[in-house]
């Protein structure tokens, strides 16, 4: 078994509301870069990076990490969030390699939504609300409309 840790981008997430479900699809069913294991997974925990490096360089993001792998994670993939949005990803990488050599990095979670399904969550007003439904009916009207096509 292959211990994980998941490290998300805090902006991205909290900016479209998500969930961490196609994390969490992809290390039950074995998919994407959480597939690429070959053996069984357990998620050690999830974090986000704690926002865009200020004063503080990465201190918090490698205290963040530093929780993961006293829990046991040998692994942290940085999320698919990261790779998109994040433009200090491979500064990210460099500290957390440096601090922590042990640590596999993979960049990559789960394999990407078709495009006319993120198309209709990227131009779906009701998801930029404060009442903004969750990701599976996000997801599960997105699916339904694009049937319809």
């Amino acid at each position: 078994m292959v211990n994980v840790g998941i490290l998300t981008c805090s902006n991205s997430v909290n900016e479209s509301g998500c969930s961490g479900i196609g994390c969490h699809d992809a290390a039950h069913n074995r998919t994407g870069k959480l597939g690429e294991h070959g053996e069984e997974i357990r998620i050690m925990g999830m974090i986000s990076c704690a926002g865009c490096p200020g004063k503080s360089g990465f201190d918090k993001i490698l205290r963040r990490v530093r929780s993961l792998t006293s829990s046991g994670a040998e692994v942290l993939h940085f999320g698919n969030c990261m790779e998109v949005y994040c433009p200090f990803i491979s500064k990210y990488e460099q500290a957390v390699k440096q601090a922590f050599p042990e640590l596999k990095i993979v960049r990559g979670v789960h394999d990407s939504p078709p495009e006319e399904i993120l198309n209709i969550i990227n131009n779906n007003e009701d998801i930029r609300g404060y009442n903004r439904p969750t990701s599976i009916e996000v997801l599960k009207a997105a699916i339904a409309a694009a049937a319809q096509e």
